[in-house]
């Protein structure tokens, strides 16, 4: 894209299906927060991308504190998804799987969440959508696994795109260190927090097979059945 764009940015159109397919491009987008955009940015962005509905999966602490500065509002339906708060606390000596841990424990505190995030693209008309919470790799990066996974998309292409995110966490860190309320934020955060690594969103598809069976079976003690699936594939892949 030759506009400017919010960190980790990208169109998930193009990634191959099982059956011979790919998600359609230009129909969904994740990033990083767009608030650091500037008016004229936000403007030309939108314009560009033609994004329609904006998922925004921050808590409305983040909202608050950046809501003077978020441009990236005009010509949109903003659809306010926060996630539940986990009280799970993994102990693994590793992050990455610490991190896997975690994004399971989603599944359980924000299904609900994470199930209308997904209906929301099964309606075309209202697609161009962007997916995005603050840096665009936890909340966003589980969020946009199960799209994946329940549009067909083979578990490796899931998980080069959640691992795309490891180019841009030190500018997206570096980025969000321009909000007081972050400074001591970042600092606090876990390891884990500053990792992408592959083997974090393998583990957690494998925790998702091992626990529900799997995304579309997840999706379906949610509500999403076999026929929100026909659907949301019938919007998204080509």
């Amino acid at each position: 894209m030759s506009v400017h764009a919010p960190l980790n940015f990208r169109d998930l159109g193009g990634l191959p299906t099982v059956d011979g397919g790919r998600v359609r491009p230009g129909a969904v987008y994740r990033s990083a927060t767009p608030v650091f955009l500037d008016p004229d940015e936000a403007e030309t962005f939108r314009e560009v991308t033609g994004i329609r509905v904006r998922v925004d999966l921050r808590g409305r602490r983040e909202i608050a504190e950046t809501s003077e500065r978020d441009r990236l509002t005009g010509g949109l339906r903003i659809m306010h998804l926060p996630f539940g708060r986990s009280t799970l606390r993994p102990v693994h000596p590793d992050p990455g799987v610490r991190l896997a841990e975690h994004y399971a424990d989603m599944l359980v505190v924000s299904a609900a969440t994470i199930t209308t995030a997904v209906r929301q693209a099964v309606d075309a008309r209202e697609n161009p959508l962007l997916v995005h919470c603050t840096a665009g790799k936890d909340r966003t990066g589980v969020v946009v696994a199960v799209l994946l996974a329940a549009l067909g998309v083979p578990a490796r292409n899931v998980v080069e795109d959640y691992a795309r995110t490891r180019e841009h966490l030190v500018a997206i860190w570096n980025q969000a260190r321009l909000l007081p309320e972050w400074e001591k934020r970042i600092a606090s955060l876990p390891e884990e927090a500053h990792t992408a690594e592959p083997a974090s969103m393998e583990h957690f598809l494998a925790l998702v097979q091992e626990r529900h069976g799997g995304v579309a079976a997840w999706l379906a003690t949610q509500g999403f059945g076999a026929d929100d699936l026909d659907a949301l594939r019938a919007a998204l892949v080509e």
